[in-house]
């Protein structure tokens, strides 16, 4: 019975609406800019996640919908996050700017996917581009919020910028 439902496309719905959530409402009181941008990308992984369940239950939409709306989703994350480095410290900005490096390069080639749906080196590079994203993110995590203190990493040194280099 589970193998014949979406299970990819409910999960996105429900852990972007989970995360969307906690944004909002449990990192609320505390007031940024910041918290504003990671629900807006959280929505527009949930937008992309209802495009695959409406075409799953046979709402009629336009050809490459699903693969539309994830690109839609990428870009958003990867505009959101251009802006999210400004002002920060430098090594700050720079892990951040890997980050939207993979973002854009996967918004790339889900669209590319979207023309060449059989090419399975596309999606192999989606898959790939996606899982480097993710661990990244802990990447970033840990850098700028480890649990040393105080913390291994001087977000104003070059060198520690060039190991978080090599890191990712």
């Amino acid at each position: 019975m589970i193998s014949r439902l979406p299970v990819e496309s409910f999960m996105k719905v429900i852990l972007s609406a989970v995360a969307s959530l906690n944004e909002l409402i449990i990192f609320r009181p505390v007031s940024s800019i910041s918290i504003e941008q990671h629900a807006t990308m959280y929505l527009f992984f949930l937008l992309s996640g209802i495009v695959d369940l409406c075409i799953y239950y046979g709402l009629h939409l336009p050809s490459g919908s699903s693969y539309g709306a994830m690109v839609l989703a990428f870009v958003m994350e990867g505009l959101l996050f251009t802006s999210h480095v400004h002002g920060r410290p430098e090594l700050d900005a720079y892990i951040h700017q890997l980050l939207v490096y993979i973002v854009f390069l996967t918004a790339l080639v889900i669209a590319l996917e979207m023309k060449f749906k059989t090419s399975i080196l596309l999606g192999i590079t989606r898959s790939y581009l996606t899982m480097l994203q993710g661990s990244w993110f802990f990447g970033v995590g840990i850098i700028l919020y480890g649990h040393e203190k105080p913390s291994f990493w001087d977000h104003e040194s070059h060198t520690l910028i060039m190991y978080a280099t090599l890191y990712f």
